[in-house]
C-alpha cells in the first residue's frame, strides 16, 4: 500500500498534469487540476485528494475503479491514505463517463457514510464532486447535499476548528430522556420576500415551491412534512424555508402557558393562520319546508344574519429550540421507540393498517415488491433485510392507497408512472422519517425533471396528496403500534402482577385507569390503580428493587433469563426455604385414585407414583408457614398466579426447611408423610435434565467478546480476547479500576464476513452507547450484535439493582452501628 501511495503522490504533486500548489478551496479549483486526468478515463474512478490545513493538496489516491458509473468504495480504503498522509481533510472526486452528473442513490449514501466515518477521526469531508467529460461538475457542497461546514482557508493551525469532545453521559442522557428542556437553537432564515402581508407571503411561497423542486432541498422538506403532517402544505413549506430543523412550534403566549419562555433576540417563524371576517347580510326567511316566506304585499321576508368570510393572516410562532423552561415531551413514548426496533411488531402494524393483504414471495423480476392492481394484494420479496422489508412494505402500501386502478377511475384521476413513483417514494420517506427509521438510502435525483412543465396548482396538489397520505399512515401506524405495544405489555405484565399478588380487573378498568384486585395474601394492601401499563411496569420494578418476598416471582416473569433453575429445582438443591405443590397429571395411572385418602389407597393396595405428579406451584417458604397455613392459603383465597385446582386430597406438598426435605400427602384429615417421594422426584429431575440449549452468542466462530483495561486503545494494558459475554463481564470486574487513568471496556469481535466485522465497543464505563451502535447499518440489522446489546443491557440493569441494594444495606449497617455506639455511650 505504501508503494501505491508514493506512486499516486508523485503523480499528484511532482508530475504534470496533476501538479498543483494552489489551494483547492472551490470546486472550480479542484476541476482545474483533476479534469484532464479524469476525462480520459472510460471507467468510473473514485479519487481522494488529501488536503493540508491550507487546503493545498498533499496527494491523490485512486481508491477504486469500477464499471461504467459503478465503482465500489469502502471507508477503510478512503481514510487509510488520509491517516498516513496526516491530512487535515479530504476531497472526493469521481467521474461519470456517461456525462450524466446527477448523483445516484449510491453516491449520496457513500458520501454520507464517509462523512460520518471521518468525524471521529477529525478528518472532515470537504466536498464530493462528480465530473463528466467536459468541465461541468456537480458539487455536493454547493448544492447543500453535504451535511457539515464548508471548508475554509487557514494560515495558522490555531485557527482550525477542532471538534469538541462531548461527555458520553450527557449524550446518552439526551438520547434516552425523551424530553427537551433547553435544546440548542439554530437561526431562523428570512423569507425571500420580506413583509408579513399576504401578498409578500404568497410570493415567498411561490419562490419556495420553485426552489423546492429545482434543488436538493426536497428531502429536507419531506422531513419537515413528516414532523408537521397535520399542517397545510403552505405552512409546512414556510416552516421548512425558515427553520427546517424545527420540531414543535407554537405562539409566544402558548409557550408561556406551558411554562416556557422565548429566548431574548429569537426571530420567529412566519406562518399563515385563519382570520375569518364577520359580516352582516340579508337573506330570505324560509319556512319549515325550506320555502320562502312572503309578506302581505307578496315580497319575500328578509332577515339580517351574521356570516363569516374566510380570510387569512400572517402570525409568528417559535420552535421549542428557541425557548427555555419546563421540559416538554418531544419524542414518542419509550414503548413506541422500542416498538420501531421490534421487526415482528412493526410489520404486524404495517400489515394491519394496509388497505390490502401483504404476502411474501420470490419475485422473478428482481423487484423488491409490487402492488397488484387486479389481485388487490402487495407482494414483497422474501429474504430481504428487516430494514429493506419495512421500507418496501410502506412504499407499496402507499401505492395501494394512492394508485389503485379502480379508486383512481372512481376519482377521475390519471397519473403517469413517474408521478406515481414520486408520490409513493415521498410518502414512504415521510413515514420512515416520522418513525425514526433510517432514510439515508433515499434520494430524489429525478424530482427536477418530474416537476418541470407542471404549474403551481398541479405541484401543490401532488404535495398535498403526499402530505395527507403520509399523515394518515403516520397517525394510523402510531395508533396501531400503541395498540400492539399495549397488547404485548398486557401479555407480560398481567402475569407479573399476578405474581405480585394482584388480579387484573378487566371489567372495571378503563384506558385511563387500570384496576387490580389483591389476592388473599395481599388483601391488606387494598385495590391498586394505575394510569397506564408503563406505571404498572415502574411499580413492579420498584417491588423488585425493594427485594421483597414477591421480587423473585415477579422477576421470573419479567426477566426469566436471570434464573437458570426453576423454583422447584432450587428447592431440591437446598437454595433457601421453599415449598412445592404437586397434583396428579391427566391421563396417568394415578388418576384412578385422585381425591382418595391414604387409607383408601392402602385398602386397594395402591402406592403413590411420584412420576405421575407434576409441580403446579412453587415458592419461598415463610418462617410462619406450615402445612396448615399452606392448605388454608391454597383453598380459601389462593395466590393470584395459582392456576391449578384448590389444594385437595391426593395432592402432595414438599417442603424444604433448614435444608431438610419432606413430602406430605394431603389426606382426608391432615397430612401423611411420603418418605420416598422426595428421592424419587430428585432422580426424575436428574433423568429429565437437558443440556443448555445452543446459545448463538456462545458460537465464537461468529462473535466473541473482549474485556480491556483501556477503552481508547484496547491493545494497551490488560486485555482478554475470545470470551463469552458472561466471561467478558467477569474479566471486566477483575481488571482494577483506573489502573491507566482510562475507562474499562467490554467489546465484541464480529466474525460474520461482512464489511463491519472486527472489534467494536459494547460497554464502556458501565454504559452502552446504543445510539452509536445502531447508527451503523451493519450492526443495527445484525441479530448477533442486537442480541449482545440486549443481554448486556439486562446484565447492567441487574448489576445496578444489586449495587443499589448493597449500598442501601451498607447505609443501614452504618446507621445501626451508630445507634449501637450511642447506646454504649449512654451506658458508660
Amino acid at each position: 500500500m505504501a508503494d501505491k501511495l508514493n506512486q499516486v503522490a508523485i503523480r499528484m504533486i511532482e508530475q504534470p498534469p496533476l501538479l498543483s500548489k494552489e489551494p483547492m478551496d472551490s470546486p472550480e479549483a479542484a476541476i482545474r487540476v483533476m479534469q484532464e486526468f479524469l476525462s480520459e478515463m472510460d471507467r468510473e474512478l473514485f479519487c481522494i485528494v488529501n488536503l493540508q490545513s491550507d487546503l493545498k493538496p498533499i496527494n491523490m489516491n485512486i481508491v477504486s475503479v469500477g464499471a461504467l458509473n459503478q465503482s465500489l468504495t469502502h471507508p477503510r480504503e478512503v481514510y487509510k491514505s488520509a491517516i498516513l498522509s496526516n491530512a487535515a481533510g479530504i476531497l472526493m472526486i469521481h467521474n461519470h463517463p456517461s456525462g450524466n452528473l446527477a448523483p445516484s442513490k449510491e453516491d449520496i449514501y457513500i458520501t454520507d457514510r464517509l462523512r460520518q466515518a471521518g468525524e471521529p477521526l477529525g478528518i472532515p469531508l470537504f466536498d464530493h464532486i462528480i465530473t463528466g467529460r467536459e468541465k461541468e461538475y456537480f458539487s455536493f457542497q454547493e448544492r447543500r447535499t453535504l451535511s457539515g461546514n464548508s471548508p475554509h482557508f487557514v494560515s495558522d493551525l490555531e485557527e482550525l476548528r477542532i471538534p469538541r469532545m462531548v461527555a458520553e453521559t450527557d449524550r446518552v442522557r439526551e438520547q434516552i430522556s425523551g424530553y427537551a428542556s433547553d435544546p440548542v437553537s439554530s437561526s431562523t432564515r428570512t423569507l425571500p420576500m420580506p413583509g408579513k402581508d399576504m401578498d409578500s407571503i404568497l410570493e415567498s411561497l411561490k419562490a419556495g415551491v420553485e426552489e423546492l423542486f429545482t434543488s436538493e432541498r426536497y428531502a429536507d422538506y419531506l422531513k419537515t412534512m413528516a414532523k408537521f403532517h397535520n399542517y397545510s402544505f403552505n405552512n409546512t413549506l414556510l416552516i421548512a424555508m425558515q427553520r427546517p430543523d424545527a420540531t414543535l412550534v407554537t405562539g409566544y403566549k402558548n409557550w408561556q402557558s406551558m411554562g416556557r419562555q422565548v429566548k431574548k433576540g429569537e426571530k420567529g417563524i412566519t406562518i399563515i393562520a385563519p382570520a375569518p371576517v364577520k359580516s352582516k347580510k340579508q337573506r330570505k326567511v324560509l319556512d319549515q319546508e325550506h320555502r320562502p316566506v312572503f309578506d302581505e304585499q307578496g315580497n319575500p321576508v328578509l332577515e339580517e344574519v351574521e356570516v363569516k368570510i374566510p380570510r387569512f393572516k400572517a402570525i409568528t410562532v417559535f420552535d421549542i429550540a428557541q425557548t427555555t423552561g419546563e421540559p416538554i415531551e418531544l419524542l414518542a413514548p419509550k414503548e413506541l421507540q422500542e416498538a420501531v426496533n421490534d421487526y415482528d411488531l412493526f410489520m404486524r402494524a404495517i400489515t394491519e393498517i394496509a388497505t390490502v393483504p401483504i404476502r411474501f414471495d420470490e419475485i422473478s423480476s428482481g423487484a423488491k415488491g409490487y402492488y397488484h392492481n387486479v389481485d388487490k394484494e402487495i407482494v414483497i420479496q422474501q429474504g430481504m433485510s428487516e430494514s429493506q422489508t419495512i421500507k418496501t412494505a410502506i412504499h407499496e402500501s402507499s401505492h395501494a392507497r394512492l394508485h389503485d386502478k379502480d379508486l383512481m377511475e372512481s376519482r377521475g384521476e390519471e397519473k403517469d408512472r413517474l408521478t406515481k413513483e414520486v408520490e409513493a417514494e415521498s410518502v414512504a420517506y415521510c413515514v420512515c422519517s416520522a418513525l425514526g427509521l433510517d432514510t439515508s438510502e433515499y434520494s430524489f435525483p429525478y424530482i427536477a425533471g418530474w416537476s418541470s412543465g407542471k404549474n403551481m396548482k398541479e405541484l401543490k396538489a401532488s404535495m398535498d396528496v403526499i402530505r395527507q397520505t403520509a399523515g394518515e399512515m403516520i397517525d394510523e401506524l402510531n395508533d396501531k403500534i400503541s395498540e400492539l405495544v399495549e397488547e404485548k405489555q398486557k401479555e407480560k405484565l398481567i402475569p407479573a402482577m399476578e405474581a405480585a399478588g394482584y388480579r387484573f380487573d378487566e371489567l372495571e378498568s378503563t384506558k385511563e385507569q387500570l384496576r387490580f384486585i389483591p389476592d388473599g395474601v395481599h388483601q391488606i394492601s387494598g385495590v391498586m390503580l394505575a394510569g397506564s401499563w408503563g406505571e404498572v411496569q415502574e411499580w413492579l420494578d420498584q417491588v423488585i428493587d425493594k427485594d421483597s418476598f414477591d421480587a423473585e416471582r415477579i422477576e421470573r416473569i419479567l426477566y426469566p433469563e436471570q434464573y437458570k433453575k426453576t423454583s422447584e429445582e432450587m428447592m431440591y438443591d437446598n437454595e433457601g426455604d421453599r415449598f412445592a405443590i404437586y397434583q396428579i397429571k391427566e391421563h396417568t395411572q394415578s388418576e384412578s385414585y385422585r381425591f382418595l385418602g391414604m387409607e383408601d389407597l392402602k385398602k386397594k393396595g395402591i402406592s403413590v407414583i411420584s412420576s405421575d405428579y407434576e409441580c403446579v406451584y412453587s415458592g419461598l417458604l415463610l418462617h410462619s408457614d406450615d402445612l396448615n397455613t399452606l392448605y388454608s392459603m391454597f383453598n380459601d383465597d389462593p395466590p393470584a398466579d395459582f392456576k391449578a385446582h384448590s389444594m385437595s386430597v391426593s395432592d402432595v406438598v414438599v417442603m424444604n426447611r433448614n435444608h431438610e426435605l419432606h413430602a406430605y400427602y394431603v389426606d382426608r384429615f391432615g397430612f401423611t408423610e411420603l418418605p420416598s417421594f422426595v428421592s424419587e422426584k430428585q432422580m426424575e429431575l436428574l433423568d429429565n435434565w437437558n443440556p443448555k440449549p445452543f446459545d448463538i452468542l456462545d458460537d465464537s466462530s461468529c462473535i466473541s467478546f473482549y474485556a480491556a483495561e483501556c477503552s481508547e486503545f484496547p491493545v494497551l494494558g490488560e486485555v482478554h480476547y475470545d470470551l463469552t459475554l458472561t466471561e467478558a463481564f467477569e474479566a471486566y470486574d477483575r481488571i482494577p479500576d483506573n489502573r491507566m487513568n482510562g475507562i474499562k471496556e467490554i467489546g465484541f469481535n464480529l466474525k460474520d464476513g461482512s464489511d463491519w466485522e472486527g472489534l467494536f465497543p459494547l460497554v464502556t464505563g458501565e454504559k452502552i452507547d446504543k445510539e452509536l451502535i445502531n447508527s451503523i447499518p451493519g450492526f443495527r440489522e445484525n441479530k448477533l450484535v442486537q442480541e449482545a446489546v440486549s443481554r448486556a443491557e439486562k446484565i447492567l440493569e441487574r448489576r445496578h439493582q444489586e449495587k443499589t441494594r448493597s449500598d442501601a444495606s451498607k447505609t443501614d449497617m452504618k446507621k445501626e452501628e451508630k445507634k449501637q455506639a450511642k447506646k454504649e455511650d449512654m451506658c458508660l
